[in-house]
């Protein structure tokens, strides 16, 4: 393999971590303007790239190497749900249900099981 084609875990580890704490900041100035109403999903949206984002990749990287294409696969799946939770509580706080962004939801899922099989199959491929 490539250094190309290897993945900069610990960058990754950090840019999850400030992407985090942006999501948590973002949710409580939003929380400080929306008159005291608030949203679970806006509340809770940071723990997307914490857990999915800087824990797996810290916890990932001791068992099995990461290649780019699956990791960059992975990275959309956790920015789509991330956005979807983020824009879940907005419309949630205005008070309307918009099934659009349902779709945040299926497209981040797609990626992820995506990445998975792209992963899956450049290890496959690396074996033998």
């Amino acid at each position: 393999m490539s250094t190309s084609d290897e993945f900069p875990i610990k960058k990754s580890v950090i840019a999850y971590l400030l992407f985090s704490a942006f999501c948590l900041l973002f949710s409580g100035v939003y929380h400080l303007f929306s008159h005291g109403v608030s949203s679970r999903y806006m509340a809770w949206a940071f723990l997307v790239p914490l857990l999915g984002g800087a824990i797996f990749f810290g916890v990932a990287s001791r068992f099995c190497s990461m290649q780019s294409r699956a990791c960059r696969f992975y990275r959309y799946g956790l920015q789509t749900i991330t956005v979807g939770c983020l824009l879940e509580g907005a419309f949630h706080i205005y008070g309307i249900e918009v099934w659009q962004v349902k779709l945040y939801w299926l497209v981040g899922i797609g990626w992820v099981i995506v990445s998975v099989a792209v992963w899956l199959r450049q290890t496959k491929m690396k074996r033998g």
